[in-house]
């Protein structure tokens, strides 16, 4: 983009504050003038000599001519800028300016045609003995056209220029070269320049000075048209025209004043005034040339610096206008374009410079869109463009461009361009593209009238903004209604704080999805509404949908009443049961007690039929008790009697007590079974319920196996913490699986021997598993055999370590590694209780003797705490003694050890806590 400047009306750039001081100079001339003629006035009125003739002997100033200086002075007075905007105070002006023509046409007319019209004795008569005045009374016939001439210019001062040409100055010139002559007549002794000619009146020096004074009030009345343009032009021009015409015109003046003086006195002869007058002129003109250069020099170099200014100034314009989004544009008072940044001309795939001294239309734009077409609704540009021109700011949302062959929504605001004089010069406008918003609103709009759900536009005023027709229909209102009243007083009392909570949720940034309140209707009943809302923060606006939920809230809470009635008979029947299994299990428990001591007794031997019946009575109340046993286990997880005491051991452990526990009963079937868990192998849970899961799994493989078959127990290869049971046995059908685990589904079928089970062992199991946040799995297909497994969440131990040497620290740290534990550590007992209200530990090392709180203190408050008091604690201590070595296990320390550690020894006693 080019650089532009935006002009003025006029081709010459002009100073306002020199137009100003040149105003201000034309109303003090004015002024002075209208005092010589006042001043005049009254020497006739009272007879005062001094003031008619300014000195004796001279020619006296007509009352006709005072009256004419009175009238112009004050038609100029009235004309100035400042005054020149009211009607009635231009009409005065004009109708002196004809005044004073009239007072000199008529003069003229009685000199030309030898008419005597007694205007020139009408109001005060002069004697016939006044001097260089053949006719008493009567102006001289130069200073009357004098006063024709500046009256003209008066009226034409703002009249249209022709070809550069103020026709003021037409008048104006002859009445300045008038002036002039007359006044160098006075000044030299001239009496042919006073026109002394028998039969016509001279002109008296005020008189000629009261020209002079206004013909430059006429001039610099309206500085920047005609000729006195270049005074007020900021171009060198300018400066050397202010710096030389007047003390030019005065040191002419005044030199060849004193000259002539010199030589009327006798001082040197004409030749010798030639030499000194020549000398002079040399002598100042040197002087002016020098003095005007330097000047020019000067101002040269400071426009330069200007212009370097300027032109960064303007680049920096340039770049910031690009860098906006927006378009921007500004315009000369004739609306062409005489600024714009890129996308503005992109948007005609032009560049800024071919905008430029250019209307829309003879840039692309469409007449239609320029000059608006009221039928179709279509504001031009135009239109206000011209508004603004009168000094108004226009802002309008909805502004049609058409941008590369698209109609376009436009969001613009138009403010006036003034100089420094507050002119209006121009425009600026700057228009935003809102055609995805518009069409936003308008797709907002449509969603508004769906009549299905209640939609709405709320303020952060507390009021509606905006509801559609299933607002009215669901509540009752009227749409003014809702919009008049504000919507805190439609909803209950109780929810209208949850309410207030969730609008300021949405203010700083929140989204509500699942909201609900109860808001009135028109009948005094509430509605229960679901909301869903989004704030757009930089509208200050909540947008939001409202689902009515009344009776979907009758049916949930419906349900929830018929669940907690359910859920009080389950626990009723929990409780039932669980009394039922223990009151039944102590008699029956007794019973095989009985049976168990008559077989044993040999008084009187039982023949082979009472031993089998016996031996069948026995066996039936051992399975009873078992059921008894897993209905009990069952309860107990149920009503949640039963808590998890979980803690890190070795599965390979647990796998050697299964297989030693079930080896006899095994083999009883020749079926094998084995342990192939690694050492070392951690997992997280409790062992005795982990233990009973197994069990009933090891149970379960040898109750269906037969001779020959074998059960393994195992790690599953891709999850360490996955302990499994397998067994080559006949496998489960399909459709068993998928009911394998439920209560409510009988699965249970005799095994290979006619075993019985109650089908409640792998429903434990696997709430067992629930219990501990893992699961039971299981594999398994005709002829191939099943694979159960029990897979829990991989826990990663934490070890804190408490000890005020940091060095020793770091040293169990290294040595700690190979337990792949999360180790951290503390300095003194306070550090690490500030650890363990962050989080909690597997295992605590802790030194004894510590700053600010030491380990037995620290032990005490560990063992005291019901969140802390099951987390084993190490002792290590520098010290050694069965006095401190009692004294920590007396507070309830697990273990304890001197700091000359044996890894070898140490680190197995570690793992007796985290596996």
């Amino acid at each position: 983009m080019t650089n532009s400047v935006l002009p003025v009306n006029s081709s010459t750039p002009h100073s306002p504050r020199l137009i100003a001081k040149h105003q201000s100079v034309s109303e003090i001339l004015s002024i002075l003038v209208f005092i010589i003629g006042v001043s005049v006035l009254v020497g006739w009125i009272f007879d005062i000599p001094s003031l008619k003739s300014v000195f004796p002997g001279l020619v006296t100033m007509k009352m006709n001519a005072a009256i004419g200086f009175i009238l112009l002075s004050a038609s100029l007075w009235m004309t100035q800028s400042k005054r020149a905007g009211n009607p009635a105070t231009q009409k005065i002006a004009r109708a002196c300016s004809w005044g004073a023509i009239l007072i000199g046409a008529l003069t003229l007319a009685e000199y030309f045609f030898g008419w005597n019209l007694g205007i020139d004795q009408l109001i005060i008569k002069e004697g016939a003995d006044a001097i260089n005045t053949p006719h008493p009374g009567r102006p001289s016939p130069l200073l009357v056209m004098n006063l024709v001439f500046i009256g003209m210019s008066i009226l034409l001062m703002d009249a249209r220029q022709w070809r550069g040409i103020n026709p003021a100055n037409i008048f104006l010139f002859p009445a300045g070269l008038i002036s002039f002559l007359t006044f160098f007549g006075h000044i030299y002794g001239v009496h042919y320049l006073l026109f002394s000619i028998p039969g016509v009146t001279a002109i008296a020096l005020h008189s000629t000075i009261a020209f002079i004074l206004l013909c430059f009030s006429v001039l610099f009345a309206r500085p920047a048209r005609g000729a006195a343009s270049i005074l007020v032009s900021e171009t060198m021009g300018g400066v050397v025209a202010r710096r030389m015409l007047f003390q030019s015109i005065i040191f002419l003046i005044i030199l060849d004043y004193l000259i002539n003086m010199g030589l009327r006195m006798g001082f040197y002869d004409e030749a010798r005034e030639t030499v000194i007058h020549n000398t002079f002129l040399i002598a100042f003109f040197t002087y002016t040339i020098l003095a005007t250069s330097r000047v020019l020099e000067q101002t040269d170099i400071t426009r330069k610096k200007t212009e370097e200014v300027l032109n960064e100034k303007s680049r920096l314009l340039t770049n910031v206008i690009n860098s906006s989004h927006d378009y921007i544009f500004v315009k000369d008072s004739g609306l062409r374009t005489v600024l714009c940044n890129e996308i503005f001309a992109q948007a005609q795939n032009k560049l800024p410079a071919d905008l430029y001294g250019k209307t829309d239309i003879e840039n692309g734009w469409s007449a239609e869109l320029v000059k608006g077409n009221p039928e179709k609704g279509i504001r031009g540009f135009e239109q206000d463009d011209l508004a603004v021109l009168t000094g108004k700011v226009i802002h309008s949302d909805s502004d049609l461009g058409n941008i590369k062959g698209e109609i376009r929504y436009f969001d613009s605001l138009k403010v006036p361009l003034r100089d420094d004089s507050g002119n209006i010069i121009g425009l600026i406008g700057i228009s935003r593209d809102i055609t995805d918003r518009k069409r936003a609103e308008a797709e907002r709009d449509r969603l508004f009238k769906l009549p299905l759900d209640m939609a709405c536009i709320a303020g952060t005023d507390g009021y509606f903004k905006k509801v559609n027709p299933a607002f009215t229909k669901i509540l009752g209102f009227s749409e003014k209604e809702f919009l008049e009243t504000p919507y805190n007083e439609f909803i209950h009392p109780d929810d209208r704080q949850p309410t207030q909570a969730e609008v300021e949720k949405q203010l700083k940034g929140g989204l509500t999805l699942d909201f609900e309140n109860r808001y009135r209707c028109k009948d005094g009943s509430y509605k229960w509404l679901a909301w869903k809302a989004v704030a757009v923060l930089d509208e200050g606006i909540l947008v939001a949908t409202a689902r009515d939920m009344t009776e979907n809230k009758k049916a949930k809470d419906a349900l929830i009443e018929a669940k907690n009635r359910a859920e009080e008979a389950t626990e009723l029947k929990d409780k039932f049961v669980s009394l039922v299994a223990h009151d039944l299990k102590s008699p029956l428990t007794s019973l095989i007690g009985f049976l168990k001591l008559v077989e044993g007794e040999n008084v009187e031997p039982l023949n082979e039929g009472a031993k089998l019946v016996l031996k069948s009575a026995i066996e039936s109340g051992r399975q009873m008790a078992l059921f008894i046993d897993e209905v009990l286990n069952i309860s107990r997880l149920r009503t949640g009697q039963l808590k998890l005491d979980m803690q890190f051991f070795d599965a390979k452990y647990l796998g050697e007590k299964m297989v030693a526990d079930y080896s006899y009963l095994a083999g009883q079937k020749g079926i094998g079974i084995k342990n192939t868990i690694p050492e070392n192998s951690r997992i997280y849970g409790d062992r005795i319920l982990l233990s009973e899961a197994i069990q009933n799994l090891i149970t379960n493989a040898v109750k269906f196996c037969r001779a020959g078959d074998n059960i393994t127990i195992s790690l599953a290869e891709d999850d360490k913490t996955a302990i499994c049971v397998a067994d080559t046995g006949p496998g489960i059908e399909q459709k068993l699986l998928e009911n394998l685990f439920q209560y409510e589904k009988k699965t249970s079928t005799p095994g290979t021997q006619g075993e019985l089970g109650s089908g409640l062992g792998l429903p434990l199991a696997k709430d067992i598993m629930k219990l501990h946040g893992g699961e039971l799995m299981v594999e398994s297909g005709i002829g191939k055999g099943s694979r159960f497994c029990l897979k829990l969440p991989y826990v990663r131990p934490r070890i804190l370590i408490v000890d005020d040497d940091p060095q020793f620290r770091f040293l169990q740290i290294i040595n700690l590694r190979r337990l792949e534990a999360d180790i951290s550590e503390a300095g003194d007992g306070e550090e690490a209780l500030a650890a363990l209200a962050k989080e909690l530990p597997h295992l605590i090392i802790t030194d004894i003797k510590m700053p600010k709180m030491d380990g037995l203190e620290l032990l005490k408050r560990l063992k005291g705490t019901a969140e802390m008091k099951d987390i084993p604690v190490m002792v290590v201590s520098g010290e050694y003694g069965m006095e401190i070595r009692d004294t920590v296990f007396k507070l309830g320390g697990e273990d304890f050890s001197t700091k000359t550690i044996d890894m070898d020894d140490f680190i197995p006693r570690i793992r007796r806590f985290i596996g």
